[in-house]
């Protein structure tokens, strides 16, 4: 744990996350390390993660099973709604798997979201448990999808348009294809269009 965070971790299940098997958490402290083995080896290879402290909320399921980096997006629901992107690096050394967390860096994130339209606009991943992001004209953030394991797709609305709900297309796969701007199709009153393009390690989504 590279954080300065206390991290909770867990097997992830298929069944809710109201569920939890007693005994099968592990508290990770701040630049510490501890082995951890999967108590259901029939399962898929996945982490639930949560920052231990007030609000936080447990992470999608994270997938270790192959060797990478990848980031995901921490919710904290309370006193207010707040994110933080995390980076987790998959290394794999004879028999064991290491599984490093840290800070994603705002400079080299993953994922940056900017809003060059008018309007205001919220989005999240789409099919994900998380809140919306609220990206107001001008703004710039860096970004992460909550749920490694679903398509990398976001779902956005517009403030004047707040019954229709909009989606890109898989922003990863899709890249080659979003060279020009898409509509994004939030009614007859917004004419948001969105590109996609890769800058160094960072996929920036355009609004």
């Amino acid at each position: 744990n590279e954080t300065d965070h206390v991290l909770s971790l867990q097997q992830a299940y298929n069944h809710s996350r109201a569920v939890m098997l007693e005994g099968h958490q592990l508290q990770l402290q701040p630049q510490h390390r501890a082995p951890f083995h999967r108590p259901a080896a029939n399962m898929p290879h996945h982490l639930e993660a949560r920052v231990v402290g007030s609000g936080w909320q447990p992470s999608g399921k994270l997938p270790i099973d192959a060797v990478g980096e990848y980031s995901f997006q921490m919710v904290q629901t309370t006193p207010m709604v707040a994110f933080e992107n995390i980076r987790y690096e998959v290394r794999s050394v004879k028999a064991t798997t290491f599984v490093i967390f840290r800070h994603e860096s705002t400079r080299r994130a993953a994922v940056r979201v900017v809003n060059q339209s008018a309007e205001n606009l919220s989005l999240r991943q789409r099919g994900a448990d998380a809140p919306m992001v609220d990206l107001r004209p001008n703004d710039d953030l860096p970004f992460a999808f909550y749920e490694p394991t679903l398509p990398k797709r976001l779902e956005v609305v517009c403030a004047q348009e707040r019954n229709i709900v909009s989606k890109t297309a898989d922003i990863e796969r899709g890249i080659e294809g979003h060279a020009a701007w898409a509509p994004l199709g939030i009614g007859v009153r917004s004419q948001v269009f969105y590109a996609v393009r890769r800058i160094g390690p960072t996929l920036v989504v355009t609004f």
